[in-house]
This record gives C-alpha cells, structure tokens and sequence, in this order.
C-alpha cells in the first residue's frame, strides 16, 4: 500500500509539473487524498471556500490535461461512502468537464443526506441493477473458486440466501470457503456432505458481513 502511495505521488507531481500546476495547488490535494504534499505558505493562507474552489481548479486541469483531446470516464464506486468535502468537490468539477460521462455506483439506502442533497446525485440518469439470476451466481461462483463446475444445490443455496445479491454471495461462498464446507467431487464444486444447509449461519446484509470480518479479527 505503501508503494502504491508512493507511485500514486510521483505521478501526480508529473502530471502537475505537465500541467503547471504549483506548489501551492499540490498542498490541495491532501484534502481528498492524504498523500502527503506539503503545505505551502501560500496554500495555507486560503480561506476554507477558497481551498475547494482552488483544489476544484487543480483537478480539473489535472484531468483536462490528461485527457488531451479525448474523452474521460470517471468511475466512483461505493459512493455512499464518499464524505460531504467529496461530494462538493464533484459538483464544482462535473459541470465543467463536458467531454467527461462520470459513473457513480452506489446503494442509495445508505447514502448521507450531503449526498442525497448533490447536484450531480440529483441529475445523474439512474440505472438500477436487478439482482444475479442463478446462472449469474453460479458464474460468480466459478470465478471466486477457480473451479470449472459448480453443483445446482450450492448455487441454489447461495442465490437463494444472497438475494442476489453479488457482495453478498461473494462473501457467503468464503464464509463456506473458510469454514471447509466446498469440495470437489467428480470435477464439480459441492456442498461438504452432511453439511445442515438450513442452519449456516450468513449474514443477511453488507453491514452483518462487514462487522462478522471485524469480529474475526485478532484483538
């Protein structure tokens, strides 16, 4: 993670220095990304709107300049944990990036009311996903586990108790991952054998899922 930091600030200073952007306009970004540029006389001098405004002003040269002539997608996933700084910060760069189709997943029921209240959350086209079908899981499925086969039952189970939902069987498959409830018979992943499949205990939600990772971990 580390490293990644580290690459993630070279190329950010590149492309400011491409950019002429200063010194003063990198302290900026600390605000949304805690990268460690450091404040400058003049940088710490800006008032509280005038820092969004001017960090607003840094990034969309960043972008523009990156994007030369063509055309930008920025993908924001899990937005519904984005913060209310972030949120302002999009809605002074969206309107000015013309050439630039933003993407925004998110679950809305666990929006903040900063969010709810954006502009670009306000005219942003929805496009709600409908839940995985079995087949869908059974891919899901597949992939998560490398095995080429996976039976009707395990499939049925995770649907069933996923609702659909991917996070969700994502986690259900290693919950029965790590509790040794997978097997492989005649080239196909199964259910353990006398596995009760009525009494595995899932989290029905991303939260329960979440705290269940946190309760497992070393104190």
């Amino acid at each position: 993670e580390a490293s990644d930091m580290t690459e993630l600030k070279t190329t950010l200073e590149i492309l400011a220095s491409d950019s002429a952007l200063g010194s003063h306009q990198l302290a900026l970004l600390n605000d949304i990304i805690k990268i460690g540029f450091p404040e400058t006389e003049v940088s710490q001098t800006f008032s509280k709107s005038e820092r969004q405004k001017r960090l607003s002003d840094a990034v969309v040269t960043l972008l523009e300049h990156q994007a030369g002539q063509k055309s930008i997608l920025l993908a924001f996933e899990d937005a519904q944990w984005m913060d209310d700084k972030s949120w302002s910060l999009l809605d002074l760069v969206a309107p000015r990036l013309q050439s630039t189709l933003f993407i925004i997943s998110l679950r809305e029921n666990a929006i903040t009311e900063n969010g709810r209240e954006s502009t670009t959350f306000k005219n942003a086209k929805d496009i709600n996903l409908p839940p995985m079908s079995k087949g869908e899981i059974s891919e899901l499925i597949k992939s998560l586990t490398q095995q080429a086969a996976v039976s009707t039952p395990l499939s049925d189970l995770v649907s069933q108790k996923s609702g659909g939902s991917p996070y969700l069987a994502t986690e259900m498959v290693r919950t029965l991952q790590e509790e040794n409830l997978l097997v492989v018979d005649s080239d196909q992943l199964k259910i353990k054998p006398g596995t009760d499949t009525e009494h595995i205990a899932f989290p029905t939600t991303i939260e329960g899922f979440v705290n269940s990772r946190i309760d497992k971990l070393p104190p």
